[in-house]
């Protein structure tokens, strides 16, 4: 065996070691918050049978009608067993959280390490992985093809990343001209159908020029979304279409006095185009999320595949 392949072995058991340290001080801080929480719930009931003692050892109603009935004995002996027996389970709770807390630490400065021994093994395997490559070797070039073919990989990430942002943001932005829309047609449909006025058509003018403004900045970011699935390599058919522009003229409608019923109609245009988009888009957001999950499980591959490599003894 190598020193280089000993560098990597041991380096490997120092972060499997570390990761397994890392697993079991989760489990035991999920269990710490368990018996934490028990122990908040046990104290509750603590005070309530406490508080329910001293009640009957006092002379307030309860104990007066219970002495009278013959009772205030026995339940006075209830109650204060029923305090007992949550002292009692108080008690191992307590023992099991210090149990629990000493496990803890015990296995705390091996996770600390986690880091380090990630690095110490990132750094081993590359210097390996440079040292074989630089060999005229078929592992050589296997190794070569694996680098290649991973940082392919993690560009395809990169850009899938890139193209998931601008489904967010298009996603918020198609929200948000839905909501303008909506505020605006509740006002359209007064002024329409209801008499409105000149307050109502005031107010829904000013609904319509946010509703415009909101599809604007819904489109724009359309456009940024087809952008970067371009950039991913999804076909142009499958692309969602941006809103449509019905809202584009309206400052020309309020100088024209066009008539409510075609403003009412427009802004009826409006919010179902808006509503197709925004299904485009959460179909987009879907596909890119498996094609995310996907390249990286290519990437997880690349990876074992290369590690294998990088544990095997080249002169062996």
């Amino acid at each position: 065996m190598d020193g280089g392949l000993i560098e990597v072995t041991e380096a490997m058991a120092a972060a499997a070691h570390a990761e397994r340290a890392t697993a079991r001080l989760q489990a035991l801080q999920a269990q710490l918050d368990a018996e934490r929480r028990a122990v908040a719930e046990l104290q509750q009931r603590l005070g309530a049978e406490e508080r329910d003692v001293v009640r009957l050892e006092g002379m307030s109603i309860r104990s007066v009608v219970a002495s009278i009935r013959g009772r205030r004995d026995r339940e006075l002996a209830a109650e204060r067993a029923e305090a007992d027996g949550v002292r009692l389970e108080l008690s191992v709770r307590w023992e099991a959280i210090r149990a629990l807390e000493a496990d803890a630490a015990a296995w705390a400065p091996v996770a600390a390490s986690l880091p380090a021994a990630s690095d110490s093994l990132h750094r081993a395997l590359a210097e390996r992985e440079a040292m074989l490559r630089a060999e005229p070797s078929a592992l050589g070039a296997e190794l070569t093809r694996l680098g290649d073919a991973a940082a392919a990989a993690r560009a395809e990430l990169r850009e899938c990343d890139e193209a998931l942002h601008a489904a967010v943001a298009a996603g918020d932005a198609l929200a948000a001209a839905a909501r303008a829309l909506a505020s605006a047609g509740g006002w359209s449909t007064y002024d329409t159908f209801f008499g409105g006025g000149l307050i109502a058509s005031s107010i829904k003018h000013g609904r319509l020029r946010d509703a415009a403004h909101a599809v604007a900045a819904a489109q724009h970011a359309m456009l940024r979304l087809r952008a970067e699935l371009h950039d991913v390599g999804m076909a142009h058919g499958w692309w969602p279409d941006p809103p449509s522009d019905a809202l584009r003229t309206m400052d020309v409608w309020f100088d024209n006095i066009v008539s409510d019923w075609m403003v009412h109609n427009r802004i009826k245009a409006s919010r179902q185009s808006v509503d197709a988009a925004r299904h485009g888009v959460a179909a987009a957001d879907n596909a890119l999320r498996q094609y995310r999950g996907a390249v990286t499980v290519r990437l997880d591959e690349l990876d074992g595949r290369r590690r294998a490599l990088l544990t095997t003894d080249a002169g062996g």
